[in-house]
């Protein structure tokens, strides 16, 4: 939990620019403008992002939060990310859904994995790291194992920003 919260606040705190290609999202997104690509330090790494210029606002998706639950990792608590990098990552694209029981994989698409541990992150664009912490709303959607990823555009929160 702690990582976390650390992993939270590191991805609220950075922004800058990156990328030199572009790429179009719904919404008004885009990825390398130069001007506009968020960018987010976490004591891993760096990561990323989208920006939409129609709701000012910064998506950092497909970030993962845990160690993939597989090998021997299978069927235990979460553990804490042992990894870093240098240069950054792309936290553009939705990560993983995990497998259940249910048809959303039917009607999302088939992109299911096990290492399917990641939360997306967004932010209003418009906010200085200088002016220190801020607040963050955790959403953890339902399913009962069945249904539900993040990955989902009805749990999309941007309207909330």
């Amino acid at each position: 939990m702690h990582s976390l919260r650390a992993l939270g606040i590191g991805l609220l705190a950075g922004s800058g620019s990156a990328l030199c290609t572009s790429r179009s999202y719904d919404n008004g997104t885009t990825v390398g403008d130069n001007s506009t690509t968020p960018v987010a330090v976490t004591k891993n790494g760096t990561y990323y992002g989208v920006h939409s210029s129609q709701w000012h606002q910064d998506y950092f998706r497909g970030i993962p939060y845990a160690q993939p639950p597989v090998g021997d990792l299978r069927f235990r608590n979460p553990q804490p990310l042992n990894t870093s990098w240098e240069g950054q990552r792309n936290a553009t694209e939705y990560g993983h859904m995990c497998y259940g029981y249910g048809a959303t994989q039917f009607v999302l698409g088939e992109d299911v994995s096990e290492d399917c541990l990641t939360l997306n992150i967004q932010r209003a664009s418009n906010v200085s790291a200088s002016k220190g912490l801020l607040p963050v709303a955790v959403y953890i959607h339902g399913g009962l194992f069945k249904h539900g990823t993040g990955r989902d555009p009805r749990y999309d929160p941007t309207s909330l920003l």
